[in-house]
């Protein structure tokens, strides 16, 4: 069996916004295939935000998750 190191499946935020109450969060990023990469910021800067939008378990007002390509 043969490791490809490109299988991985980009990830992109478009245009993604979303609020808790009066903190508006702006979401705008696209994670490469198969790289690892860090999230860094302050407590209330939207880390997990970002990751509950990418799992589905919050729904943006607006913009686009697409993982693979796929909305």
């Amino acid at each position: 069996m043969t490791l490809n190191s490109e299988s991985g499946t980009a990830v992109q935020l478009e245009k993604i916004s979303f609020s808790y109450g009066e903190a508006p969060f702006l979401f705008d990023v696209e994670f490469a295939a198969s790289k690892i990469t860090a999230i860094m910021g302050p407590s209330g800067s939207g880390k997990s935000t970002m990751l509950n939008l990418v799992a589905g378990f919050e729904t943006p007002r607006s913009g686009r998750v697409l993982i693979g390509g796929a909305d």
